[in-house]
């Protein structure tokens, strides 16, 4: 008898531990790792792929469910889109959706659309995507992540939509030259930022708010960098829903307009939107490029 109890034990104990290995290997649920060990007499490989099977068929039954939360994505195109203005789609947006909130909340979640702002990064760089709409992203973002949204769906349990791909316009093909002092031209220079509200070091790249700016500096470098732009980005979405002219606009609360900021850059702000999740369409927040006085 005491015998058979210590061979219970050891059995249970045995299955516990594959239990464990199986959800830390799928995330699946307790007792769905017991049925697929029981399904699969016990064999871990063969578990796994029966869980993966199974998680195919629930996430086919949640897809159409409405999925009323979620969160978006940036997508600066790689490699270097920060300074060229040759790309037809210098950066992009997306929007990813899910049933509640709690799910929007969720690590993996978060790390799903951030992860999808890395592919879709990949697409927009790609000359042979060069000019898509945002129909034909979107359709190319979902292709390349079919497997890896059924593994969501299956782990959070409700659905969950690649809702929307918005592609930033490409800015214009350049500006008329201006002239120094000794009649030389002045370079152009294309400087690209972006700003992502609510973010976390986890998904540096998905939020609630997403800003972007692009300017034309008019020196080689030294005078506008990246992170200069990524902070304008940042300026458009603390003054969402202000109406009043950009360039008058006090820079990020300093006591410095925006016009000025450009002023001691040497730039032009040719381009400025601000997308906060639930709205039909990125805003244009830049009308109209704003100008720095000639250098």
């Amino acid at each position: 008898m005491l015998r058979r109890s210590v061979a219970r034990c050891a059995a249970g104990s045995a299955l516990a531990k594959q239990i464990q290995e199986l959800r830390y290997k799928t995330d699946a649920p307790i007792l769905q790792c017991k049925k697929a060990l029981g399904e699969c007499d016990g064999d871990i490989e063969k578990a796994i792929a029966w869980l993966r099977a199974k998680g195919a068929a629930d996430s086919v039954k949640k897809e159409g469910r409405e999925t009323a939360f979620g969160t978006l994505g940036v997508c600066v195109a790689k490699p270097g889109a920060a300074t060229r203005s040759d790309l037809a789609t210098p950066a992009a947006i997306i929007e990813l959706g899910a049933e509640t909130d709690f799910a929007v909340r969720n690590e993996k979640f978060a790390a799903f659309a951030n992860e999808l702002c890395g592919s879709m990064a990949e697409v927009i760089g790609q000359e042979e995507h060069a000019g898509r709409s945002d129909a034909e992203l979107l359709e190319i973002l979902q292709t390349r992540s079919t497997d890896a949204k059924k593994a969501l769906i299956a782990a959070l349990g409700e659905n969950v939509v690649l809702k929307r791909v918005w592609a930033m316009p490409a800015p214009e093909a350049g500006l008329a030259p201006r002239y120094a002092d000794d009649g030389v031209a002045q370079p152009t220079r294309f400087v690209l930022g972006s700003y992502v509200h609510n973010s976390s070091a986890a998904a540096p790249l998905v939020g609630n708010i997403i800003g972007l700016a692009g300017c034309w500096s008019y020196k080689a470098d030294g005078a506008l960098e990246r992170a200069d732009v990524d902070d304008f980005a940042q300026h458009l979405v603390s003054h969402l829903g202000d109406k009043s002219d950009v360039a008058g606009q006090a820079f990020l609360g300093s006591d410095q307009t925006v016009s000025k900021w450009c002023k001691e850059r040497a730039c032009r702000l040719r381009a400025g939107f601000v997308y906060k999740y639930g709205m039909e369409a990125p805003q244009l927040v830049v009308p109209k490029p704003i100008e720095a006085p000639k250098v």
